[in-house]
């Protein structure tokens, strides 16, 4: 069962190391879709109370993300509802293999909602949506979250 690494900011912010790629297949054909295959490390906050995770637009348009849907989105102190584009990706968390640590490939691809993050401390957001899937447990300083 992998174990993922995190830290928690001085803000109290869980922070976890996060590659996410465009490296799925073709959603009208199944073959492998994209002719350069793009991958950037982020560093995504770990939120119990997002229902979704998400990725911020600027990384989405960076890896050239095939968009599977929108869906309405309401933030917290907002009246109205905003569509926002959802993604198709491949991520890895880094995760402890004894005493190193390594990339580790999530099962599933994941739909990512796309919305403008605008934080100086993470681009990508985990949320229940993946959280649901396994144990996640943080102790002072270091957050762990077991799956598969």
């Amino acid at each position: 069962m992998p174990t993922i690494l995190g830290k928690i900011r001085d803000n109290n912010t869980p922070i976890v190391k996060v590659r996410i790629s465009n490296e799925v297949p073709c959603l009208s054909t199944g073959v492998l879709a994209p002719a350069v295959i793009k991958t950037r490390e982020i560093n995504a906050l770990v939120d119990t109370g997002a229902s979704n995770s998400a990725i911020d637009t600027q990384v989405a348009k960076y890896l050239l993300l095939q968009q599977t849907s929108s869906r309405p989105v309401l933030f917290p102190n907002m009246e109205t509802t905003e569509f926002a584009p959802i993604y198709l990706s491949s991520i890895s968390f880094l995760v402890e293999d004894g005493l190193s640590q390594k990339w580790s490939n999530w099962p599933d691809l994941v739909n990512m909602l796309s919305l403008n993050l605008n934080n100086q401390f993470f681009d990508g957001v985990i949320g229940m949506d993946l959280i649901s899937k396994g144990s996640l447990s943080i102790s002072g300083q270091h957050l762990r979250f077991k799956y598969g």
